[in-house]
């Protein structure tokens, strides 16, 4: 979609075509825009890090049994029904 904005395909035509908003199209652009360094901003690659980051440390406790599961930890087997009892109870 983007390389049709860029050959000069008017944006609204290609609204029509696609059946998508004008402002998706534009974003989309930006966001191209952004990637190759031609406009200041997050790039995608940097959005989905801040995405994953962010779901990680939305649950901390789970992310902790993880790591000791990753390390073959038996202290994960036995946090576990714990953190799911305090989660139950907090939530």
């Amino acid at each position: 979609m983007v390389a049709l904005v860029r050959s000069g395909r008017p944006v609204k035509e290609l609204a029509r075509q696609f059946k998508v908003r004008p402002g998706t199209i534009y974003r989309w652009v930006a966001q191209a825009e952004v990637d190759v360094g031609e406009r200041e901003g997050l790039t995608t690659d940097e959005k989905s890090e801040l995405a994953r980051l962010g779901r990680e440390n939305a649950d901390p406790d789970r992310r902790i049994l993880k790591m000791l599961a990753a390390r073959g930890s038996h202290a994960a087997a036995d946090l576990a029904p714990k953190i799911e009892t305090a989660a139950t109870a907090a939530g």
